[in-house]
């Protein structure tokens, strides 16, 4: 799982949030299975300048599950994209 475009900003309430909505999604991230929770550590974006919590709100929304073959359906995560801005 690549979140490369959200590194690199820095600190405070914004990254509280941040945080806070990425482990939401990544409670999401068991299909069957398929376990990707151990692939990403919310904990950094902690000091996030940006709030990016739309962007995991986002895919938290667009993440589908086949229960039956344990397979991600990742698709609906272009729409995210939009939302993954940095302005303050």
């Amino acid at each position: 799982l690549c979140m490369g475009l959200l590194v690199g900003c820095g600190g405070g309430k914004k990254g509280e949030a941040s945080q806070q909505a990425c482990e939401t999604w990544l409670a999401t991230m068991v299909c069957g299975e398929t376990d990707h929770r151990d692939e990403f550590d919310c904990s950094i974006y902690t000091e996030e300048r940006c709030d990016v919590a739309d962007y995991f709100n986002c895919l938290t929304a667009k993440t589908e599950c086949d229960e039956e073959t344990s397979t991600f359906d990742f698709s609906g995560w272009d729409d995210c994209a939009v939302v993954a801005g940095c302005a303050d």
